[in-house]
């Protein structure tokens, strides 16, 4: 019955199929919601509706129910909602919701309270929902929370707090199956130590205020794949402290750095991609990536590099792909790409190159 033009929701009509196990009233008109008894109904949908409040006995009647979908209503608050404890996923995102309550939901997966007006999160908020694998709290207004704030989620793969107002992310951790944390779009100017995170495979402060990232912050990640810090204030990069044999993409792409630390690379033996597009080098020492054998990309475009020196991309055998474009390189030095035999791509457009030596592809 989505996409009609109910105004109400239809109890009287439903309430004698007792064997209705999904109703689907999406895209309709109904502002309130009526309790209804139906023992098989697992699936209820509700979205995009015109729903302001929920009655507290509402859901009292639907104990097997698995999956409600109530996105892109304006629910202002389900503190005193009794939810039925058979939950497997529950959708709230697209309302007014302002505040998150302890939810008692021992069976729930997935929590989707994304699109919301949300400024705070509670101490121990989420520890009565051990169960859960994704917590999705994108675009709202959360400012702060606390280092506890997500104890108890020890099930939790995937947390997405991208596009909230984040200025400081405080020390946290004992997330111990966590494995995507999406910190994105926020206001964050300071990141504190991540801990017990062993699992964690994509790491994405993207699109913040960072000036600086303390090489200790992400000690005990070694399980982490990806590493996204592009789009900050970063002016340079001093590398991570700890075992980071599993790195395969760090992108530093759009900040503003100009210069790399003698070590900066040393811990990323199994780095693949390399990105810092857009930042502020006026010379790239690639002696610092020698420990990056396994280089398959590096990205250094749109910098202010104005030669590659002899040597500078040499002896990387796995190389694939290198993008100087739009630079202000003048001369490129034979030897440049001495045994780097699998370059297959080289982007050396935008730059004010006049010749090429006839040896800098030159294999030994």
């Amino acid at each position: 019955m989505m996409d009609n033009n109910l105004l109400t929701f239809p109890a009287a009509a439903l309430e004698p199929v007792k064997t209705l196990s999904s109703l689907i009233l999406d895209y309709n008109r109904i502002s309130a919601l009526t309790p209804i008894k139906i023992d098989n109904l697992t699936e209820l949908s509700i979205s995009n509706n015109l729903i302001r409040e929920i009655p507290t006995d509402t859901f009292n009647s639907f104990p097997n129910l698995n999956f409600l979908n109530l996105y892109g209503n304006q629910v202002e608050s389900v503190d005193d909602v009794i939810l039925p404890l058979s939950l497997l996923e529950l959708n709230l995102g697209l309302n007014a919701l302002r505040s998150i309550p302890r939810f008692q939901l021992p069976n729930l997966e997935i929590l989707k309270l994304n699109r919301n007006q949300v400024s705070a999160l509670l101490e121990h908020n989420f520890v009565l929902l051990g169960n859960l694998r994704e917590l999705h709290l994108s675009s709202n207004m959360i400012r702060s929370f606390f280092g506890n704030s997500f104890d108890g989620l020890d099930s939790l793969l995937e947390l997405d707090l991208s596009g909230n107002k984040l200025e400081t992310l405080p020390k946290f951790g004992n997330l111990y199956e966590i494995e995507i944390l999406n910190f994105s779009r926020n206001h964050l100017k300071e990141v504190g130590k991540l801990e017990n995170m062993d699992n964690l495979k994509l790491l994405d402060l993207s699109s913040n205020q960072l000036t600086s990232l303390n090489p200790d912050t992400l000690k005990n990640t070694s399980s982490l794949i990806i590493l996204d810090l592009k789009k900050n204030k970063l002016t340079s990069f001093k590398g991570l402290v700890g075992d980071f044999d599993r790195l395969r993409t760090l992108d530093l792409s759009h900040n503003q750095i100009s210069y790399v630390y003698p070590n900066s690379f040393e811990s990323f033996s199994e780095l693949w991609n390399l990105n810092l597009n857009e930042n502020r080098f006026s010379m790239f020492p690639t002696e610092f990536l020698k420990p990056c054998k396994q280089l398959r990309y590096v990205g250094l475009s749109k910098n202010q590099i104005k030669n590659l020196n002899e040597m500078n991309f040499s002896n990387f055998p796995h190389l694939r792909k290198l993008d100087l474009q739009d630079n202000a390189i003048e001369v490129v030095i034979q030897n440049a790409f001495l045994n780097s035999t699998q370059l297959q791509e080289l982007n050396l457009s935008g730059n004010k190159l006049e010749s090429l030596d006839a040896n800098i592809f030159h294999v030994s």
